[in-house]
């Protein structure tokens, strides 16, 4: 044979031919179909079984549920489904399963349903969900998947659920979603990419957002579709899909005999369970049914559903009747430690829902004075306090109410500091009254106590009367705010000034409604203190002869004016001599 290639021309012998002709036959021989697991002969056989295939334990779980449900409720029932028939037919219970040792309701409780909706949700998913992973997996190993996860989120409800019954399919629903993600995340390369939009992270949202609904529906064991989800993970390791084993595997033979056990042990739980409904007295339910009922109303019980609700969401009811519950306890009990800080953390958690709201900042106030003050902790549980109130401010930004109390904790903080930290205390006081008067500048209470804190402190006398001076020309006549301003002026070495706003405050407080009683006698009261201060220091006046004609003047004005107040008139006398004796001393 010649081959002409370019000018040249080739000549290839017969034999050579005939070692290419036998090369290529070897090679093609020997060549594997890449895309078969293991062989020629498993793949088809794989694929017989797939073509073969039937769905007997889905349609088995789907049949159970469906002749149960109807037994026990009725989906043209307005009513769920009587809580001593879900007990007696075995319903979750953590009492019944702990103390009376039924553990046959782990498995039995996953096939009660509550509810005609709770019914169709679980039957639907099973009816998708298990198609799909008995297909993939082979009945046998699907068996396993499903009872051992329903079982799974039993038990870790057990932890956790301790005082509600419980019944429904979710914690095996949940199963086979942990297999369906692990195997579209471990095989996702060895099947069509059709099959990837249901499998692996695609499934995942779905799960998320059950979980959220579970957070804020009470009614929802979350715990169990989290056991049950765990559990589909962890068998989806141990366990290979059909499709991918050989047909002489031994694998075949161990998962039909587990299944098997798995099958013997749940009929088992059926068989005592209804042993039990045709056995047991009516004495005998009922007094299953009490040992349930007591756990479900205990008052550890009710506060832990309460809980649970105002953790969710926030509903003003929920968290009162909450609040009532803490407070039966505390009351009980008064130094519990426990239930204090429970009643801390709850008030911590209303206000961050409702910052504005007076009852929760009143009774928070109320709960530090009356179970905190004076303890051996009380400088650490003061700042968790303040801590409280500046989390809230930072999240909410300014409610009045709430920097009230902020500012009523700030200032205990510095009585009970340190000569050490005295100067922290003092300058985080100083600037919480800045922040107070930048976020609400039409509100004088807070430039009000600024000053009144600058002449406790006989400090800073000139930014004191500058702050009041600007509250008072918000409200001209509130006597709590002339009262501070005559005080300001008084350490600012102004006392003729001082001696007017005092007599200013005097006529409002006369002159105002009974609306403001106790503001008005405490600025009252105030404005006396504030004038016997006046007059003790009468000797270190610098123009004591312009202060003694204005001091007769301001005798003789309140005498005249308000002598129909029998009371204040004794009050002016008594000053008013006390003045003469120093004057002429």
């Amino acid at each position: 044979m010649e081959v002409r290639l370019h000018d040249r021309v080739i000549e290839i012998a017969s034999e050579t031919i005939r070692k290419w002709e036998c090369l290529g036959r070897s090679s093609n021989a020997g060549r594997h179909n890449p895309y078969t697991p293991e062989n020629s002969s498993s793949s088809s056989h794989n694929i017989k079984s797939l073509l073969q295939f039937r769905p007997s334990f889905t349609l088995l779980f789907i049949t159970l549920n469906t002749l149960i449900y109807f037994l026990l409720d009725s989906p043209f029932d307005n009513s769920q489904a009587d809580l001593r028939k879900l007990i007696q037919f075995g319903a979750y219970s953590y009492p019944l399963i702990i103390k009376n040792n039924e553990y046959w309701r782990l498995i039995t409780s996953a096939f009660l349903h509550i509810g005609f909706s709770h019914f169709v949700f679980n039957i639907g998913l099973i009816l998708i969900l298990g198609l799909l992973i008995e297909r993939i997996y082979g009945s046998w190993q699907y068996l396993i998947i499903y009872l051992t996860s329903a079982v799974a989120g039993n038990l870790l409800s057990l932890f956790w659920i301790k005082d509600s019954v419980g019944a429904g399919a979710s914690g095996a629903v949940f199963g086979v979603m942990g297999v369906m993600v692990a195997y579209g995340i471990w095989y996702k390369n060895k099947f069509p990419n059709y099959q990837k939009r249901i499998f692996g992270y695609r499934i995942l949202p779905f799960i998320i957002l059950d979980l959220i609904v579970g957070i804020w529906i009470p009614q929802i064991n979350i715990v169990a579709h989290v056991g049950g989800f765990i559990s589909g993970l962890i068998l989806a390791a141990f366990i290979t899909p059909q499709i991918y084993r050989s047909k002489d595997s031994h694998q075949s033979f161990q998962t039909k005999a587990i299944g098997m056990l798995v099958g013997s042990a749940t009929t088992c739980c059926f068989a005592i369970a209804i042993l039990h409904s045709f056995t047991d007295t009516p004495d005998m339910v009922e007094a299953r049914a009490e040992i349930v009922m007591d756990t479900i109303k205990s008052s550890n019980s009710i506060i832990r559903q309460y809980e649970t609700r105002t953790k969710r969401k926030y509903n003003r009811r929920d968290f009162e009747t909450l609040e009532l519950l803490y407070l039966e306890q505390l009351q009980n009990d008064p130094k519990s430690k426990p239930w204090i800080n429970k009643l801390k953390s709850f008030y911590s958690r209303a206000l961050e829902s409702d910052p504005s709201n007076k009852s929760w900042n009143e009774n928070m106030l109320a709960l530090y004075f009356r179970n905190v003050q004076g303890t051996a902790d009380e400088v650490t549980e003061l700042a968790d306090y303040i801590a409280t109130c500046e989390r809230v401010a930072r999240k909410h930004g300014y409610h009045e109410l709430l920097y009230r109390n902020l500012e009523i904790f700030l200032q205990h903080a510095l009585t009970l500091a340190s000569n050490d930290d005295q100067s922290a205390r003092q300058s985080e006081l100083e600037k919480f009254y800045y922040r107070a008067i930048e976020v609400d500048k039409f509100n004088p209470t807070w430039q009000n106590n600024l000053a009144w804190y600058y002449i406790e402190r006989k400090i800073k006398s000139a930014k004191a009367v500058a702050l009041v001076q600007n509250a008072v020309k918000i409200d001209p006549s509130n006597p709590i705010l002339l009262d501070t301003l005559a005080w300001a002026y008084m350490r600012n070495q102004n006392h003729i000034k001082s001696l007017h706003v005092f007599e200013a405050v005097f006529w409002n407080v006369s002159a105002s409604s009974k609306s403001n009683i106790s503001e008005n006698l405490a600025a009252e009261k105030s404005s006396w203190d504030g004038l016997a201060t006046l007059i003790n220091g009468f000797d270190s006046i610098p123009n004591s002869l312009d202060f003694d004609h204005a001091f007769s003047a301001f005798h003789r004005r309140l005498s005249t004016n308000l002598a129909q107040n029998a009371d204040f008139q004794a009050k002016l006398t008594q000053a008013f001599d006390r003045f003469k004796i120093l004057r002429d001393n």
